[in-house]
């Protein structure tokens, strides 16, 4: 496998992939040190809770309901 070189870091193998992306064992250069590096497949993708209901944290109570269930991301209440 080629080694794939950035300023400190040596790329040398792909030790397992998820949902995510991949994860690499690399070699710091600087140090020599075994390192494991996460390589995501979309990096610039995020997402964002609707901050149309924000407020100031002094404003909220434990328990407190600042946005319905039903309109919230599946992600979110997890």
């Amino acid at each position: 496998m080629d080694n794939s070189k950035s300023e400190e870091s040596s790329l040398l193998e792909f030790i397992g992939e998820g949902c995510f992306g991949k994860v690499a064992k690399c070699v710091n250069m600087n140090t020599n040190e075994n390192t494991a590096i996460k390589i995501l497949k979309d990096p610039f993708r995020v997402k964002l809770i609707d901050f149309g209901l924000a407020m100031p944290a002094s404003e909220v109570w434990e328990g407190m309901i600042v946005q319905p269930c039903a309109y919230r991301a599946p992600e979110v209440s997890l």
